[in-house]
């Protein structure tokens, strides 16, 4: 990505931006932009845990993995050519995957240990202000049905934020001739809003992690490597980090 020209704030004028997408394009901008937002923001005053119905949300990927790819024609060459790659392909492919997933695994736990540590000095000077994190996702009464369901939910979630956030949001960046820094920080602020459902913490959180995926991304030049860690991370926080969190709570008599 080019840095760009002294008149980059000229250049900014939004009618030359909107001129510049198809009509397909302004339509999945429409969506990540004022949609999703603002639908999670109405998720934020509802009731929690959030319980959702699977197949809209399912389908609502879904749709926008797909029209993500009718648009994209600069995909990754490793994101789409998979079968041509030869062994040492494989081998730097199978490094990037490790390197991500192990960055943002760490980071998670780590993340898990502060939390603890905060919860159990919360219970000598303030008790009162412990409360559990909300549990996995609900999609069904039925436990089982709901684990396979919560984890077909953070897999397809991981595949488009990462398709749309970083990679479509460089080639966008890339194509006008716009700052790196100004485009890593625009989609990670996107994609924090994204997340406001969770309050502010969870968007701070969603904001730390947006950019740290935006430069994994650029520093593996792989939009595969960065999708299978983000799925880690996303099945990490679910089935691990918040039952582990709120067991160890109750554990103590928190609450």
């Amino acid at each position: 990505m080019t840095r760009c020209d002294p008149n980059f704030w000229a250049n900014m004028n939004l009618q030359i931006f909107l001129s510049k997408l198809p009509h397909l394009e302004g339509v999945l901008w429409i969506i990540v932009v004022a949609v999703l937002p603002a639908r999670s923001a109405i998720r934020y005053f509802q009731p929690q845990p959030h319980k959702l119905k699977f197949f809209p949300v399912v389908t609502k990927c879904l749709l926008l993995i797909i029209l993500y790819t009718i648009i994209q024609t600069n995909i990754s060459s490793d994101s789409l050519a998979l079968a041509y790659l030869t062994l040492g392909d494989w081998i730097g492919l199978s490094v990037k995957i490790i390197l991500c997933c192990t960055t943002i695994l760490v980071l998670d736990y780590t993340a898990l240990r502060l939390q603890l540590r905060k919860r159990i000095q919360l219970a000598t000077t303030e008790p009162e202000k412990i409360r559990p994190l909300q549990p996995q996702l609900i999609f069904f009464k039925n436990h089982n049905n709901n684990t396979i369901a919560v984890a077909i939910y953070c897999i397809l979630s991981g595949i488009w934020e990462e398709a749309i956030f970083r990679e479509y949001c460089y080639q966008l960046g890339n194509s006008m001739s716009w700052n790196p820094i100004f485009v890593m920080t625009l989609s990670s602020v996107i994609f924090a809003v994204n997340h406001s459902s969770g309050g502010y913490r969870q968007m701070a959180f969603s904001l730390f992690f947006g950019f740290l995926f935006f430069t994994l991304f650029i520093f593996t030049g792989s939009l595969i490597a960065v999708t299978i860690g983000h799925i880690s991370g996303n099945l990490f926080a679910v089935f691990y980090a918040v039952p582990h969190l709120n067991k160890k709570t109750r554990a103590i008599k928190y609450f």
